[in-house]
């Protein structure tokens, strides 16, 4: 399985079914596919504009369409040798945005923050500390908490979701003891 498979799968496994959580800025939601995502989505592809049914009822062909499209393709995931790194970026971006989790990686990589992946992100991508990348993303979910605290209602699940995605895509990695964090 590739890289890219292997983090669909992962996806799809974390996101479940349909949610609207009053709580989650994203809205209607499924499959990790945000109302929103699919309205653009379905306005590019000359379709009608979608119902909350038709979210509901997204295809298998329109999810990995989205996935690709607005996810893999936008951050160029498949030009980064490091494909283990490109999927912590991919799965970054799925919950908070391309440009804002772009921004964050390059925060996080001391290069220039302009949301935009270009040779300096695929590089800095290339040659990240897979673990440390992932303990920056976890002090992104406690920062979302602190400047949010509506948001602290989905922090155990970020943090459950990360704490797996560390297990399936850290194998073969040695890992540093975590630091423990507090909300």
């Amino acid at each position: 399985m590739t890289w890219k498979e292997t983090l669909i799968q992962f996806t799809k496994k974390w996101e479940g079914g349909f949610s609207n959580h009053p709580n989650d800025n994203g809205g209607a939601t499924m499959a990790g596919v945000t109302m929103a995502t699919f309205q653009r989505y379905r306005a590019e592809m000359g379709l009608p504009a979608p119902t909350v049914n038709d979210l509901k009822n997204i295809t298998n062909a329109e999810w990995q369409a989205i996935f690709d499209r607005y996810y893999w393709n936008a951050v160029k995931a498949s030009q980064v040798s490091n494909q283990r790194n490109a999927c912590v970026l991919v799965c970054w971006v799925w919950g908070s945005g391309v440009s804002g989790g772009v921004k964050s990686f390059q925060k996080f990589a001391g290069i220039t923050q302009d949301g935009v992946v270009g040779s300096q992100t695929i590089n800095a991508l290339n040659n990240a500390d897979f673990w440390a990348l992932c303990n920056h993303r976890e002090n992104f979910f406690y920062s979302i908490v602190n400047n949010n605290p509506s948001q602290k209602v989905f922090l155990n699940g970020w943090l459950n979701r990360l704490n797996d995605f560390r297990r399936t895509f850290g194998v073969g990695l040695t890992q540093p003891e975590p630091e423990k964090k507090k909300s």
